[in-house]
């Protein structure tokens, strides 16, 4: 019964896709803005993460990669004028698929970075969505710009996933207008720091305090 209470309330964080805007951190847990051998490749592997360009119509689609905007997918998906597919974001008809280690590389994600996805600027808001498959269930999340700079935070939810895969998607129909986004990186839990036993905490201050002569004088009264 906890399981399935468990399961249900990480349902429910997941949908309610909750994103955040706010600054692009200078590094992140896994970084797409380093991973500058991927470009111009269908597979690309680095730190335990495998990521795949595809896309739903074609046979010609390539990762693309920026050290300021991360991952997109480069194919040859046509979009009508006057927009054109953007090489180095994911687009229309577009996939972008990563792979993890639930317990290495995907363990404590609790978001991700999407870059170059603007708000309505006369147009509508870019948009693209993510399907996620973790160690304790799966969920789809939507998302659109927010931000004049593009770059949006999406959280996870409350609790930190441990990540199997990420599918992102561009919008399945051709728009007049083109609605693309790159994928900056994932956030990662920060690792916490162990508190010490309070047996340990007492061993560690006698020890200080003999060091330094202060115990010294008390223990020849003691004896």
């Amino acid at each position: 019964m906890k399981t399935i209470l468990y399961t249900f309330l990480c349902s429910v964080a997941l949908a309610l896709g909750v994103s955040h805007v706010s600054a692009l951190p200078i590094t992140l847990g896994i970084d797409f803005r380093t991973w500058t051998g991927a470009g111009g490749l269908t597979v690309f592997s680095k730190d335990g993460v495998t990521t795949t360009a595809g896309a739903h119509e074609g046979t010609s689609f390539l990762l693309s990669q920026s050290p300021v905007n991360g991952l997109g997918v480069d194919s040859a998906v046509v979009i009508p004028p006057p927009s054109s597919e953007n090489p180095d974001e994911v687009g229309p008809q577009e996939i972008l698929d990563l792979v993890f280690d639930p317990l290495n590389s995907g363990k404590g994600i609790t978001g991700v970075w999407i870059t170059q996805l603007f708000p309505p600027t006369g147009v509508p808001a870019e948009k693209g969505t993510v399907s996620l498959v973790h160690s304790t269930g799966t969920a789809s999340l939507a998302f659109s710009g927010l931000n004049a700079n593009g770059e949006l935070f999406l959280s996870f939810g409350a609790l930190p996933l441990n990540l199997i895969s990420a599918t992102f998607e561009g919008e399945k129909g051709l728009r007049i207008f083109n609605p693309d986004f790159s994928i900056a990186g994932f956030e990662r839990q920060a690792a916490s720091t162990p508190t010490p036993e309070a047996g340990t905490s007492l061993l560690f201050l006698i020890t200080a305090l003999a060091g330094l002569g202060i115990l010294q004088p008390w223990f020849r009264h003691a004896a």
